[in-house]
């Protein structure tokens, strides 16, 4: 990641840094910067896979499969091979519960890049699928490489076999102490549709009580049409099922034991993870391109205060476990009280009167709603405005002031009278000065700059919800 900032700072139009920075970032879950560099490669090379390889990888840890495989078909139109894209793109197709396809992809991506993490994911999918000897054989070799994810990778295999009991000593042999915690989420997940059981282990996505309930009902048929697999070979393709992303329960910091992190198919030495099986799939080492992202439906709900939204793809770091305790602690709902039934029945009069008041009541709330998110989404993205001129970039936020009196105090520097900001990262912070009104009025900026030794390069707020803040005055 250095290197290719390094790289990018001599020359912001260098495509191979911006791919390699793209790849970093989505290795450590900062889906936000990951799309923010392939955007920009994309914008340099249009025709090239890459970009839209990277794109895909990101959107689909935000849930939305339909958004990913859209840049995952444009990608492959442009010469990427299956190997490349199998690994990513059949997460998405476990997603929309679509298990042969996703396998078929999986199996492709065995000979590419990313062969671990698609063999982890294979097996996850053959577990969902009821094939729990193909999916520990296809573990199997990661396994007796004493591979950190492909063991927390083999619990969730157990529990998704309805083996909970011996998931949850595998658990606590790959993550010592954790079985206690752990062991609550894999009873749940029988109880969880295909496509839930995808998104709870590949992302952490759980779906809420109400949710889990339906698919209990649900389940049962599907399973049973996906473990005879030789008796429907002729029987009509059910229909994929749909995720039903519910609560997101995000990890990513405190480990019960020093090397013990959630349960996640990363080796245990990456930064903060989420509790799934296996971690982001990259094509090379780490969000926010010009062609904003399909937004996942419905949304994820991240469990815990974090910048997270629909849009945002952030992983930002919390206790996923405790997470999931407060997921498995929420009470049931309510029972309905009866109605009572009233002896008259009111006339035409005072039911139209009734339904006006009704409306309007529902007209208010909703006007009232849209307000309120209205407020809530402009204080998430701050000072508003898409065209910027980037200064310098690092992970220090508090040198950022310095820095910009610094340029501004350059003989004959443009900064002179103008107020710098900042984007809001996770490990990456951008000294920012504009908004301007269009890319080419920020080019010009930088043309102006560079007359007075001062280093920059125009950059585009996308996904617009990057949150920027104006630097403070003193």
């Amino acid at each position: 990641m250095s290197r290719a900032v390094r790289i990018l700072a001599a020359n912001p139009r260098d495509f191979n840094a911006l791919i390699a920075a793209g790849r970093a970032e989505l290795e450590l879950g900062d889906l936000d910067e990951a799309v923010g560099f392939f955007g920009r490669a994309d914008e340099i090379r249009p025709n090239d896979p890459a970009p839209k390889v990277g794109m895909g990888a990101a959107i689909i840890q935000t849930g939305d499969a339909r958004g990913a495989l859209r840049w995952f078909d444009q990608a492959q139109r442009l010469g990427a091979s299956p190997a490349l894209l199998g690994a990513d793109r059949g997460l998405a197709h476990d997603l929309l519960g679509e298990l042969p396809e996703a396998q078929a992809d999986y199996r492709a991506a065995l000979s590419g890049p990313n062969a671990n993490e698609a063999r982890r994911r294979l097996a996850l999918s053959q577990a969902m699928s009821g094939e729990m000897d193909a999916a520990l054989r296809t573990l199997s070799p990661l396994i007796v490489r004493s591979d950190p994810a492909a063991l927390r990778t083999r619990a969730f295999v157990l529990a998704l076999g309805g083996q909970q009991q011996l998931a949850s000593r595998a658990i606590d042999q790959a993550m010592p102490g954790s079985a206690a915690r752990i062991g609550p989420f894999f009873n749940l997940l029988p109880r969880l549709s295909i496509a839930q059981k995808a998104a709870a282990v590949h992302l952490g996505v759980f779906p809420n009580p109400g949710e889990m309930q339906l698919a209990a009902v649900q389940q049962a048929p599907a399973a049973a049409a996906v473990q005879r697999p030789a008796r429907q070979a002729r029987t009509k393709k059910p229909k994929p099922q749909k995720v039903a992303v519910g609560r997101r329960t995000v990890v990513a910091s405190t480990p019960i034991v020093p090397q013990q992190q959630v349960a996640v198919a990363a080796p245990v030495t990456t930064p903060p993870a989420r509790l799934v099986a296996t971690t982001p799939s990259v094509q090379s080492p780490p969000q926010r391109v010009a062609v904003t992202p399909t937004p996942a439906a419905p949304a994820p709900v991240v469990v815990a205060p974090a910048p997270v939204t629909v849009a945002d793809t952030k992983v930002v770091p919390l206790d996923r476990l405790s997470g999931i305790d407060r997921l498995l602690a929420q009470a049931a709902p309510e029972p309905s009280k009866p109605k009572v039934e009233t002896s008259r029945k009111p006339t035409a009069a005072e039911r139209k009167a009734a339904d006006k008041k009704a409306a309007d009541k529902k007209l208010a709330a909703e006007k009232a709603a849209a307000d309120k998110k209205a407020r809530e989404e402009a204080a998430k993205i701050g000072v508003a405005g898409t065209h910027w001129v980037q200064l310098a970039g690092g992970k220090n936020e508090d040198r950022m002031v310095t820095e910009f009196k610094r340029l501004q105090a350059k003989k004959g520097s443009p900064l002179k009278g103008r107020s710098g900001y900042v984007s809001q990262g996770k490990d990456y912070f951008r000294l920012l000065v504009g908004p301007f009104d269009d890319a080419a009025e920020a080019r010009a900026f930088v043309n102006k700059l560079a007359k007075a030794d001062v280093d920059g390069f125009s950059w585009s707020r996308t996904p617009a919800q990057i949150k920027i803040e104006k630097l403070p005055s003193k």
